[in-house]
């Protein structure tokens, strides 16, 4: 609430100027930032005066006296991030201030720059330092100060033609490498906002972008429109898309941008959606001295408004406003928060054009007399959030306990639900469970087949239960008795020197799979099984370890086997070559004989005519006489 103690009037008018204005609305409000001093606020006016305010103490009811600082409007004021003495004022007069106020009520002139060509309006100290700031002007130019340097006409880095538009209200593709449009500045940067150290967000009146620079790179060397480091153009279909004032979240990950169209746009600009994030609506935003201003929390958002009211909204909850502070005498202008000890919200401060300013404060127990304005609840209600389905659907505490998954899984043979194995069952001993009675209710269907098939059947040994083998078994009575198969092996023509006695079956068996045979389903499992086998009939070790296989005939060896591959040497030695060979052999010949020819032929005209020797010879006669005459 807003008592009568903390309702204040505004900064006296400028007596000693030419043309006086009784009613100097203010312009500007912010709090120091410096741990400490807090509650000290600027509040800068139309007539160019700033003043300073201590807002822990009660002061008298009269308008502040402030000292001048420019010949025209300030627009805006900054604190200095670590020194409490230190601010920077933007006029309308096209010049930027540095002040030392920390001697006294007036403030000393520090720096004077004149880099812009028109009015001044914005300015924001870059991140972690206290030697540089950013400006913004009516001339489209964004200009990067350090008081460190010696001029104060050149800035260290400036973003010329920062929102410039082309007739239409577009801009044309590529224009960035058309001839320069800050030749000709249509735009005005009406607001700026350090991201971080190196990133800086500027918005404009009319071309509907906010944009971010990276300002590691030098945009005075430029020469034609400037590239930022990345564009977010205004999301709705209004015609109204300028942008009023720009807010940073404390943890630097959302911006905060009041546009004309009354809308405070939300945006997440660490993953760079040009979607924002969410919409506050209420506020009746028709100018650009109207301005919004996050918490130092993060949690709540006020903004002016023209209808005289102040808004605030719970960042969390986009929509309408949670809450309007009292009704002004005229519009609310300007906001600031003050942050306070521990992080909590102390103060805040709105400042309407009937020239008076409050501070909002928590008070409780406060007389009715003494207030001078409340907070008025909305009564906002939130929409209700679907559960996400990959979110988990909150459980009862009976059921919480289980773990969702592991508790409705099902059999896939019988389909009836299992649930978790309780710790008991761990914990006992298999001796002292309860046996179960085998059955056939107790079988299930996939233990039988599992069962029938790990069973052992083979062309010789047959199962008498099973219904399939039935008439076998009468016919082959005989395959049941040992002896009558081993004479069968002796009276085979391959010889073996074994004997019934000394007869034992080897491991591996040649035996008929059941799945590659067709044989029906073996026999249920609760009948007893009565498989003939000679390693449990005949438990007498082996007499001879000879193979009973060692004088059976050796097909590789011998070379009656289908597999073994036969070269037939004799059909390879018949077959003959082929025509491309042939014809390279006839050629060689060919050619041998010709040169045969031509040698004997060149050796029959050597010996007619001499051969080559005298032609040598006469050669050298001609040089001896020809040697004589030069010596006569």
């Amino acid at each position: 609430m807003c008592t009568v103690d903390d309702d204040y009037p505004a900064i006296a008018p400028n007596l000693s100027a030419p043309h006086i204005n009784p009613e100097p609305p203010t312009y500007c409000l912010r709090f120091c930032p410096v741990p400490g001093s807090t509650h000290l606020l600027g509040l800068a006016n139309e007539d160019g005066r700033v003043a300073v305010q201590d807002t822990s103490k009660v002061l008298p009811k009269i308008p502040l006296t402030g000292f001048s600082c420019h010949d025209n409007a300030i627009f805006d004021i900054a604190w200095a991030e670590h020194s409490a003495s230190t601010m920077v004022t933007v006029s309308g007069d096209q010049k930027v201030g540095v002040w030392d106020i920390g001697a006294g009520d007036k403030g000393t002139k520090v720096r004077e720059l004149r880099g812009h060509t028109r009015s001044v309006k914005c300015v924001e100290w870059r991140t972690g330092t206290d030697t540089q700031f950013a400006t913004g002007a009516r001339d489209n130019t964004v200009m990067v100060w350090d008081t460190r340097d010696r001029s104060d006409t050149v800035p260290d880095n400036a973003i010329r033609g920062a929102h410039s538009m082309v007739q239409g209200g577009k801009k044309k593709k590529g224009s960035h490498l058309s001839s320069p449009s800050f030749s000709s500045p249509q735009g005005v940067v009406t607001a700026l906002a350090w991201v971080d150290s190196n990133t800086l967000a500027s918005c404009g009146d009319n071309d509907g972008v906010v944009k971010l620079w990276d300002l590691r790179k030098n945009y005075s060397l430029y020469k034609r429109d400037p590239l930022p480091k990345l564009e977010i153009s205004h999301p709705g279909p209004s015609s109204t898309v300028g942008y009023t004032s720009l807010s940073m979240s404390p943890c630097h990950n959302y911006l905060y941008t009041a546009c004309m169209d009354d809308t405070i746009y939300k945006y997440d600009i660490v993953s760079g959606f040009q979607e924002p994030c969410a919409r506050y609506t209420g506020a009746s935003i028709k100018n650009f001295f109207i301005k919004m201003a996050v918490s130092p929390c993060g949690r709540y958002l006020v903004s002016g408004s023209s209808d005289n009211w102040a808004y605030v909204w719970n960042t969390g909850s986009e929509g309408g406003p949670v809450a309007r502070l009292g009704e002004q005498g005229a519009e609310v202008t300007c906001v600031a928060w003050s942050g306070g000890s521990g992080g909590d919200l102390a103060t805040l401060v709105t400042a309407s054009d009937d020239m008076r300013h409050q501070v909002w404060r928590g008070r409780w127990g406060v007389e009715e007399e003494m207030i001078r304005g409340r907070v008025e609840m909305l009564g906002k209600v939130d929409k209700k959030i679907s559960h996400s389905p990959f979110r988990p659907i909150p459980m009862t505490p009976s059921t919480s306990n289980k773990t969702p998954r592991r508790g409705l899984l099902s059999t896939p043979g019988t389909g009836k639900k299992r649930q978790t194995p309780s710790i008991m069952s761990f914990l006992t001993p298999k001796s002292q469970l309860t046996p179960v009675a085998e059955s056939p209710a107790n079988v299930t269907p996939t233990n039988d087949i599992k069962r029938g098939l790990k069973r052992r059947q083979t062309l010789d040994f047959n199962d008498e239960n099973c219904p399939s083998q039935a008439a076998k078994l009468a016919k082959h009575d005989s395959c049941r008795n040992l002896a009558s198969s081993i004479s069968t092996l002796y009276s085979s023509p391959a010889k073996c020197d074994f004997t019934a006695d000394s007869y034992k079956s080897p491991r591996k068996l040649l035996a008929c799979s059941p799945l590659k045979s067709n044989v029906n389903s073996p026999r249920h499992i609760s009948s007893p099984l009565k498989m003939f086998s000679p390693l449990r009939e005949l438990q007498a070790p082996l007499q001879c370890t000879q193979s009973p296989t060692a004088n059976l005939p050796n097909l590789i060896v011998d070379g009656a086997s289908p597999r073994t591959v036969r070269i037939n040497v004799k059909a390879k030695e018949a077959r003959g070559t082929n025509w491309l060979t042939s014809y390279a052999k006839e050629k060689k010949q060919v050619v041998g004989l010709v040169q045969t020819q031509m040698k004997e032929a060149i050796g029959g005209l050597a010996k007619q005519t001499g051969g080559f020797s005298k032609v040598k010879q006469r050669k050298e006669v001609k040089k001896s006489v020809k040697k004589i005459v030069k010596l006569k």
